[in-house]
């Protein structure tokens, strides 16, 4: 079959690989979408030092069509349409039992497409824990909900008890996660909300998304959220995690405020007592429990939550990924590996 992989650090491309067979406890997945992000476009420009070593199959938004049963997999059958968990949890050690999955003591950055084999191919292998059935949603356009929403969600989820009638929360960057992220808070929280980009397209798709208001980043972007929440802003959610948005943020919470970040921007600022308000609090989310992907796609199978997608044949995985590179997909970027 054919795969999209790094085979080294600054090396990529489609390689002929074996379809592989599964094993105890693994599932053969038949991949019908796999969604890019931010995180593969690290992987591609890495050194190494911190991702797993190459090779492997990248994609770690998944979503397919169960083929084939490894001996004793259990919870799903040959044909079920399933969303492969980007949190590769083992279930097994004192947090997951307690249901805390995202926080798995076994687990690092390891996962599948990161390190393990992912979706960018037209099969792969994953465990059967790590699935959760799609019922009548299809999994062409399933494979976001599975890193962008559950992420999203977890995140504002968090927020939520700094969330009441009144409050105010902004959201920095409206690609995927952040585009999910104005849906949760207004459809579960009763916070107003101030969406932020760079790219007045993705603030269209905030308005629609029913964020209150709208703002260009840009150097006036701090006084902006400060406007917004009438001197301060009670949450900031950022899903860009550059320096320049993180400055903003410190710049535009008060007493009790919060920052939660998801991005991946590198950034570097300096914290400390005398830098941040009293009682605020400044927090990194990764991931989400096996719990908030099953709330997620509750959600989606209501009609609730969605997302603009554009879609790629297979053979053009380069493209979408130079699209997403250059900031211009529309929505979630999509490959379709099987058509």
């Amino acid at each position: 079959m054919k795969a999209y992989r790094i085979t080294d650090w600054g090396r990529s491309g489609f390689t002929e690989v074996a379809v592989p067979e599964p094993g105890p406890d693994e599932v053969l997945l038949e991949v019908h979408s796999a969604g890019l992000c931010r995180t593969d476009l690290n992987i591609l420009s890495s050194a190494g030092g911190y991702w797993p070593q190459p090779p492997f199959t990248l994609g770690h938004e998944i979503a397919g069509v169960v083929v084939a049963l490894g001996p004793g997999a259990q919870r799903v059958q040959v044909g079920d349409p399933v969303l492969v968990s980007a949190v590769y949890a083992c279930g097994a050690c004192g947090r997951c039992l307690r249901g805390r999955d995202h926080e798995c003591q076994r687990m690092t950055h390891v996962g599948y497409g990161v390190g393990l084999d992912g979706g960018l191919a037209q099969y792969m292998l994953a465990k059967a824990i790590h699935l959760v059935p799609l019922g009548e949603l299809t999994p062409r356009r399933a494979a976001p909900l599975g890193d962008a929403a559950a992420t999203s969600f977890h995140a504002v989820m968090n927020a939520k008890e700094s969330l009441w009638p009144g409050s105010t929360v902004a959201v920095l960057g409206i690609g995927g996660l952040g585009g999910y992220a104005v849906q949760f808070l207004k459809q579960l929280t009763g916070a107003s909300v101030l969406a932020i980009d760079n790219v007045r397209e993705r603030l269209e798709f905030a308005r629609q998304y029913g964020a209150d208001e709208l703002h260009l980043f840009g150097g006036e972007t701090a006084a902006a959220m400060r406007d917004f929440g009438n001197g301060t802003v009670d949450v900031v959610l950022d899903f860009v995690g550059s320096t320049a948005t993180l400055t903003a943020a410190l710049d535009a919470i008060g007493v009790g405020g919060r920052i939660i970040v998801a991005g991946i921007g590198g950034a570097e600022v300096t914290l400390g007592w005398e830098r941040m308000p009293r009682n605020s609090r400044f927090e990194n989310t990764r991931g989400y429990t096996r719990a908030d992907l099953e709330d997620v796609v509750a959600l989606a199978a209501a009609g609730r939550i969605d997302l603009p997608q554009t879609h790629y044949p297979f053979d053009q995985a380069e493209t979408a990924l130079d699209d997403l590179r250059n900031a211009q997909v529309a929505g979630r970027a999509v490959i379709l590996p099987n058509g």
